[in-house]
């Protein structure tokens, strides 16, 4: 069910970002926002995966850190800087200081750089931010009141950032204490399988309940981004809400064809992430725009991330990155 959750959270990301390159009604760009949300789904699922590893496995801190960002940084900078090579030709100018920013990671602390060369790359920043605190945030969660103290400090820094009218920067609004009760609420899931020794594919919730937490989740995250205001503020919690109800209720459906697409797109989804963009930019702007591109984009993403994928499966294992 994680596995599913991860695939058609990437591919409504995808068809989110590539109705953006589009000139479409403004309501239909409101409607496709929601398949944003799916960003929530992967920080969630990295927080469930992570701590199920802790559980069944636990390293140390060095180990820890080596082996996820040999995972995530290497393939993510190689992207950086292909995508800079593509704005050089474009521009006649190397963004040398973004691809530095991206490099030695320092651009999550700048308001200029934390959306330099990829706009998405934002969540990258995000998870790294994740894996450093990883220690604390394993301390906190594992004390009595743990998992309700992720969701107050995130709720506190969410309130924070809006009264100093940070929240439209997002070096302030994607640091990781936004997105910390996600991410521990994925670690809690994990610990509940662990302890109970169940299969993640056996949970089950009502469907009535599904439903109105979905009408629930779905309706305020459509307020709050309309209206904006004091709810605003609060979004993510509507969007994860509605946009993983939904999810549930996909995948409770069970049309096995839909469910093993989704589950076997999240065998590559990191890459799908990294690489969408690069892919978009470069067929709009090399091929005559035409809706017979734009119908195009989807398969060639995936074709090209799924050898991606296979490409770094092939490195991994002859361990030129360690």
């Amino acid at each position: 069910m994680v596995s599913f959750f991860r695939g058609i959270a990437i591919f409504t990301i995808v068809i989110y970002h590539l109705i953006q390159t589009i000139n479409t009604d403004p309501i239909i760009q409101k409607v496709a926002a929601f398949g944003g949300a799916g960003v929530h789904i992967f920080i969630l699922c990295s927080g469930f995966g992570l701590y199920l590893s802790y559980l069944q496995k636990p390293i140390n801190y060095i180990t820890f850190l080596k082996k996820r960002l040999s995972r995530i940084y290497y393939p993510y900078i190689i992207i950086v800087i292909l995508m800079a090579i593509h704005s050089s030709i474009q521009y006649n100018k190397f963004p040398l200081n973004e691809v530095l920013s991206h490099i030695f990671l320092y651009k999550m602390f700048s308001t200029q750089l934390d959306t330099s060369i990829c706009y998405p790359f934002w969540f990258i920043s995000t998870i790294i931010q994740f894996y450093i605190a990883w220690p604390l945030i394993v301390k906190i969660i594992q004390h009595k009141r743990g998992y309700i103290a992720a969701l107050v400090i995130s709720i506190l820094y969410m309130t924070i950032v809006a009264v100093l009218k940070y929240s439209e920067f997002r070096v302030w609004n994607s640091f990781f204490l936004q997105y910390l009760w996600e991410f521990c609420l994925g670690m809690w899931i994990a610990e509940q399988l662990y302890t109970h020794n169940i299969k993640n594919n056996t949970l089950q919730v009502k469907y009535k309940y599904l439903i109105i937490t979905m009408i629930i989740g779905i309706g305020l995250t459509g307020i709050s981004g309309w209206k904006g205001g004091i709810l605003k503020i609060y979004n993510d919690i509507f969007s994860l809400l509605g946009y993983s109800s939904c999810l549930c209720i996909i995948y409770r459906i069970g049309i096995n064809t839909i469910n093993r697409f989704f589950i076997w797109t999240s065998t590559f989804s990191y890459e799908i992430y990294l690489l969408h963009i690069l892919i978009f930019s470069l067929m709009m702007t090399t091929s005559k725009y035409s809706y017979f591109v734009i119908v195009l984009c989807i398969p060639i993403t995936y074709f090209i991330s799924w050898g991606y994928s296979q490409l770094l499966k092939i490195i991994y294992n002859t361990q030129i990155i360690k």
